[in-house]
């Protein structure tokens, strides 16, 4: 097995070397506005930790360039007109997070489609919401001879008439590797998928990270358990298909420092929200003396 021997201590002694994979991605799901662990869920797990994870994809990013993706599969940030300040500080930290692509979970859209329209070009989203048009589908990514294709659907209503099928059958090609994500739709409900697809489920109601390739002829990860480790998988293409080489959870714990510049962020955001909020207490006691 070649490994890449690697001197910063919060990630594994022996990474891939760089030479021994085609590409690799990198996963984060359910990032909810938590710049650091809240614990949250039943069972609890610790979600958020923008710094660290800031910290652990830099890094990574300087190790293997352009081979590596980073993709969120949604509900990363709020938007909605109660909460204006967050999209504005959010859109710059998805570019200090370095994410190459994002899907549109249920958070970004409780503030309605017109509200999501204004700030759509700040971040890297995709989806194939129909109601959402004004959202690319996909984004296409080209790493040596693959194309590597994102995409996400996440609908407000589950009850809402599905695209998904349709854009699978109507784009595979065997040399492309898909990733879909969805926050709130579980991947048998869907038909023709192909086989060279990496599902994530990122549902709050799944605790394990799973890679499932008995169930289903796709590879499947529900990484819920994203808030203790960010998970990385590395791909191999052999004999005329995709194949995990390595797969890694690189634990988000106390070995790994939060990034500076998230740090900063995090404080121009909590400025921000109260200002927003002392502005708000003031326009409801000057109704109130009305």
């Amino acid at each position: 097995m070649k490994l890449f021997l690697f001197i910063f201590s919060f990630l594994p002694k022996n990474l891939p070397h760089p030479d021994s994979f085609d590409f690799a991605i990198a996963i984060s799901v359910q990032v909810n506005m938590e710049f650091h662990p809240c614990k949250c869920g039943n069972p609890p797990f610790r979600g958020g930790d923008i710094g660290r994870r800031t910290t652990t994809i830099k890094e990574l990013k300087k190790i293997y360039k352009d081979k590596i993706l980073y993709f969120d599969a949604g509900n990363f940030v709020k938007i909605t007109p109660y909460e204006p300040y967050a999209p504005s500080v959010f859109s710059k930290i998805a570019k200090e997070m370095k994410i190459d692509a994002m899907g549109v979970g249920y958070y970004e859209q409780f503030g309605g489609e017109i509200y999501l329209k204004k700030w759509a070009d700040k971040f890297p989203f995709v989806s194939l919401v129909p109601k959402l048009s004004f959202i690319p589908k996909e984004k296409i990514f080209k790493i040596k001879d693959f194309k590597i294709i994102f995409t996400s659907y996440s609908p407000l209503y589950e009850k809402e008439s599905s695209p998904v099928s349709d854009y699978f059958e109507n784009t595979i090609e065997d040399k492309n590797f898909y990733v879909f994500s969805s926050c709130n739709m579980a991947p048998h409900v869907f038909q023709n998928l192909p086989s060279n697809l990496l599902y994530i489920y990122g549902s709050h109601h799944k605790f394990e990270t799973i890679i499932d390739t008995l169930n289903y002829k796709f590879i499947y990860i529900t990484p819920a358990r994203y808030g203790l480790y960010f998970p990385v998988l590395f791909f191999k293409y052999i004999n005329g298909k995709f194949k995990i080489k390595y797969f890694l959870e690189i634990p988000m714990d106390s070995n790994v420092s939060s990034d500076k510049n998230i740090d900063k962020l995090e404080k121009e955001f909590q400025d921000q929200k109260r200002k927003y909020e002392e502005q708000r207490e003031k326009e409801i006691e000057e109704r109130i003396k009305r």
